[in-house]
This record gives structure tokens, C-alpha cells and sequence, in this order.
């Protein structure tokens, strides 16, 4: 698993870098498992009426690509 060292500098660019000279995402994990964790903690899972109310689910539907 490649990691960004911690001096890495975040260019955006339109020009498509060469071979090698990129490193892809390495945080989508934190945003994926973040993301599913706002509902419970937000709406006090499992028994505050709002969590009831506002994700009334029993499914957890997650995309393939995770």
C-alpha cells in the first residue's frame, strides 16, 4: 500500500503527470467509513426517536467499488 509522506506536495494540474510521478487517493477508507458512521452518530443510534424516525432501515445498502 503506497502512503504520501507527510512532506508531500498536492499539485493540481490539467497535464496529465508521467509514468510514476503520481500517487493515487490513500484516504478513501477514512471517508467511506466516516460517511456510514454519520447516521449513528448524529441521530444517537440505536434509541433516540430521531434515528427511528430519519433511518428507519434495517439494510445497509454500500456501493461495489468499496
Amino acid at each position: 500500500m503506497l502512503i504520501a509522506p507527510k512532506n508531500s506536495t498536492y499539485i493540481i494540474s490539467k497535464i496529465k503527470p508521467k509514468k510514476g510521478k503520481f500517487l493515487r487517493e490513500t484516504d478513501t477508507f477514512d471517508t467511506w467509513y466516516s460517511s456510514g458512521h454519520w447516521p449513528l452518530v448524529t441521530l444517537n443510534y440505536p434509541d433516540s426517536d430521531d434515528f427511528k424516525y430519519f433511518y428507519p432501515t434495517a439494510v445497509l445498502e454500500t456501493g461495489w467499488e468499496i
